[in-house]
């Protein structure tokens, strides 16, 4: 019975691009005040609108690079297991759930299937990130898995799909 298929998580991503979103406009806001201030300090008028056309290509250029970088890490960490898992660029291993444990507080699980290592953050991790207490899939050791799983430097083993074994 198949647990666990990848797919593209838009609730995170959506949240991720709000917040994103909020920071920069209170970056504009707080960039907007500091312009204000300096507006004080001069008094002439071709200064003033001078200082504000720069700030503002300035906060723009600024904000536009921000946000595409920022975005290009979120929407990576979302797209990429999930063309790994349609392309078939992931590995298979199968048996039993070994070495089944929580660590952090309860917020990550690890475990091993034939000796291959799987851990992953609770909801934030890429590729597959439900602990068990949250209606995960893994229940513990003893349970017949077969693992699609692709490596990913500083990220270990990204798991695509999960298939209960009878």
């Amino acid at each position: 019975m198949i647990l666990y298929i990848q797919s593209f998580n838009f609730g995170k991503t959506f949240g991720s691009i709000v917040i994103l979103t909020v920071s920069i406009v209170f970056m504009f806001i707080i960039d907007k005040t500091v312009t204000n201030h300096r507006q004080n300090l001069f008094r002439n008028i071709k200064v003033i609108k001078k200082i504000i056309t720069i700030n503002l290509i300035a906060d723009v250029i600024l904000g536009a690079v921000i946000f595409i970088v920022v975005l290009y890490g979120i929407l990576r960490d979302e797209i990429e297991p999930l063309i790994n898992y349609k392309t078939g660029n992931y590995e298979i291993t199968q048996g039993y759930v070994e070495n089944f444990h929580m660590e952090n507080g309860g917020y990550e699980e690890a475990f091993s299937v034939n000796n291959i290592e799987f851990s992953y953050v609770n909801g934030h991790d890429i590729g597959y990130d439900t602990i068990k207490t949250d209606g995960g899939v893994i229940s513990g050791n003893g349970q017949h898995l077969k693992i699609g799983y692709y490596y990913r430097r500083n990220h270990g083993n990204i798991i695509v799909y999960i298939e209960e074994l009878t």
